[in-house]
């Protein structure tokens, strides 16, 4: 989707990820990982996205530093990370996750690397309510939810994905308050 609007690059750590993408001919993707940094040079882009990647990192301000580095002055960074502590549960452990966030921490952690927050919002806010009670169940049964890896059967999830992309009418017009994930956009100052 992004090369439609310019020239795209990419990195990830598992070898199988990066030879799936080159397969596809859509863009540059390389062998790394934000631990030590991606391996292009300092200034090279106008965007960078980090979608579901910063909460699997245990420290979250030392990646985002680097990806400062690479952006040009005034380019921007898009990150979106699970949202609200509360949520916290065996889903959360079965993916990786070292955290959640709340928009407090979000900001303060790109604040920290150096970039200007300029939008920040919830969002998967529709399906709050259905992503809080299998974790409610989970701690009141004291039973863990082990459906987590499971998709839903076809039409439903065709359904729950028409849902949640009605959100998209509405991000980056407005903040929403609450969501089980939260996006932001950063600027390099």
């Amino acid at each position: 989707m992004l090369s439609r609007h310019g020239n795209v690059s990419g990195f990830d750590h598992n070898r199988e990820s990066v030879e799936h993408a080159l397969s596809r001919k859509i863009c540059d993707v390389r062998i790394g990982g934000l631990s030590g940094g991606p391996s292009f040079p300092g200034e090279s882009f106008d965007l960078v996205t980090l979608l579901d990647v910063l909460e699997h990192i245990d420290d979250d301000v030392a990646p985002l530093i680097s990806l400062h580095d690479i952006l040009n002055p005034g380019g921007h960074i898009i990150i979106a990370v699970p949202a609200l502590p509360i949520l916290w549960s065996s889903h959360d452990i079965v993916h990786g996750h070292m955290r959640r966030y709340t928009a407090a921490s979000l900001r303060a952690a790109v604040v920290a690397a150096g970039f200007e927050p300029v939008y920040l919002s919830y969002f998967n806010t529709i399906f709050l309510p259905l992503m809080a009670l299998p974790r409610l169940y989970e701690r009141i049964a004291g039973l863990p939810e082990d459906n987590y890896l499971k998709l839903p059967w076809g039409p439903v999830n065709t359904l729950m994905t028409w849902i949640f992309s009605l959100e998209r009418h509405i991000i980056g017009r407005v903040s929403l308050p609450v969501g089980g994930s939260l996006i932001m956009a950063g600027r390099k100052k």
